[in-house]
């Protein structure tokens, strides 16, 4: 049977693929709120990409949309209280 871990890794990967790198902010603002409860629901499961995920996340700080800014603080903030659990 997959892991959890197994099971994301596919989905995130794709989100880093293509969203990340879109002209649409709605697409963006999804790939933040993703990522965003991904980190917070998933927990450890997430732990082998999060520095992927930092790295869009941190990309996501600098958007146009108030909701993308918000929703990447938040899960940088989660990456960070994950990352300290080691």
């Amino acid at each position: 049977a997959k892991g959890a871990a197994d099971l994301l890794r596919p989905t995130l990967h794709r989100i880093f693929r293509e969203p990340m790198s879109s002209g649409n902010v709605k697409q963006r603002e999804c790939v933040a709120v993703w990522l965003c409860s991904f980190l917070r629901y998933c927990g450890p499961a997430i732990t082998p990409e999060l520095d992927h995920v930092q790295q869009a996340l941190s990309i996501l700080l600098a958007d146009p949309s108030s909701l993308t800014r918000e929703c990447a603080s938040r899960g940088l903030l989660y990456a960070w209280n994950l990352g300290g659990e080691d």
